[in-house]
């Protein structure tokens, strides 16, 4: 029997630098434009623009679904039948046969835009092309061929309006696929009925503080409304807005949770502290915290450095927030049991008569903390040990 020695393989180019920003490009104002097939000669059929889902085909039904028109170059001698077979993918596309197949005319056609898929069957005309469009901005895909790209085209979920684009960076676009269909089960057929849904209620929303506003849409979007929506009972749902909205206060009280972030391990975080994080609206910090825990954070979070400041200090940002009807959390970094600091703060939260949760990591058991102590007594050590200081966050 002859087994696959993994490790005597050819040698596989080193791994690209992620450079890529995940955006959505408007394929609106202007068509899209795919040159396929050898466009030098040869029909298209023979080239990838005929090549079945895996050849270019695949690629103009997928650009079909969002864009108005696709415009694509086919060879100067293509056949009537290649153009037969274009048209039957869709009357959106609009076939441009070009009598002359150079450089020049192919990346005239390129100028201005959204984005140009590249097969040509020719790698030198593709990395000439590659090399134009990226000289005019325009984002440039050339299949299987990842130093020639600027953008890839991932696995997409379309719950339209709402869309999930799963990238790979080329590398591994199966995986990309796995995890699509996975996301296709979770999510509802009609979810981009409750965008739709949302953005008719931004006008009733609009006056009420924008912590209010955002708790009001979650509660829309986890609770009966959302399924209401999603089942044409729209009726029902306006009742049920109007619910939320009658029972609800013109300021919101806040929170405010001290959170074991531990050291940076994301997997270690207890379900709440991950709640904690990704719904919070203010999040203090100290600098041992890893940036992957913060990265769990909303874009529009307020974030704050505690390191350096001393517990007094903290306990009024944090009484403040709370005021402010924000949900506001502490992140405490490094091990918890070294750092009495997060106990000094408590200290000054409960003498102030401020209630505060606290969420240990997931691998941490230890007895509640019990109010009546004064763990600021624990921080009078020295500096020579390098522990906190009169409650000071480190």
């Amino acid at each position: 029997m002859t087994f696959l020695d993994l490790h005597k393989t050819a040698a596989i180019p080193a791994l690209p630098t992620v450079t890529q920003f995940p955006i959505f490009v408007d394929v609106g104002a202007r068509a899209p434009l795919v040159i396929g097939g050898n466009v030098g000669g040869g029909n298209v059929a023979a080239g990838n623009v005929g090549g079945g889902d895996d050849g270019l085909v695949a690629k103009i039904r997928l650009l079909l679904k969002f864009a108005p028109q696709v415009d694509v170059v086919v060879p100067k001698n293509a056949t009537s039948g290649t153009a037969e077979m274009l048209y039957k993918i869709s009357d959106r596309v609009n076939i441009i046969a070009l009598l002359d197949s150079g450089v020049e005319p192919l990346a005239a056609q390129i100028d201005g835009r959204p984005l140009v898929i590249i097969e040509t069957n020719d790698p030198a005309l593709n990395e000439a092309l590659s090399d134009h469009a990226k000289s005019r901005g325009v984002p440039v895909n050339v299949p299987d061929t990842l130093h020639l790209c600027s953008f890839y085209l991932g696995s997409l979920v379309d719950r339209g309006p709402v869309t999930i684009a799963i990238s790979t960076n080329g590398l591994a676009p199966v995986l990309g696929q796995n995890i699509r269909a996975k996301l296709e089960d979770m999510l509802h057929p009609r979810l981009g009925d409750v965008a739709v849904y949302l953005r008719e209620l931004r006008t009733r929303l609009r006056h009420l503080p924008a912590a209010m506003r955002r708790n009001l849409q979650h509660q829309i979007i986890e609770g009966p409304v959302a399924r209401f929506v999603m089942s044409d009972r729209v009726q029902q749902a306006d009742s049920a807005v109007l619910e939320l909205l009658s029972g609800a206060r013109e300021k919101p009280s806040g929170s405010i949770s001290l959170v074991e972030a531990g050291a940076g391990d994301t997997n270690m975080l207890s379900l709440g502290a991950v709640a904690a994080i990704r719904g919070a609206d203010t999040i203090i910090y100290d600098r041992s915290v890893s940036p992957n825990i913060l990265d769990l954070a909303r874009r529009e979070v307020d974030l704050v450095a505690g390191s350096g400041k001393a517990a007094e200090h903290l306990g009024t940002i944090l009484e403040q927030a709370k005021m402010d009807g924000h949900r506001v959390i502490y992140l405490i970094g490094g091990d918890p049991a070294n750092h009495q600091g997060a106990e000094a703060l408590r200290y000054v939260l409960h003498n102030r008569g401020i209630d505060a949760d606290y969420i240990a990591s997931a691998s941490v058991q230890r007895q509640q903390w019990a109010p009546s102590s004064n763990p600021l007594a624990k921080t009078q050590v020295s500096a020579a040990s390098g522990r906190i200081i009169r409650g000071v966050f480190g």
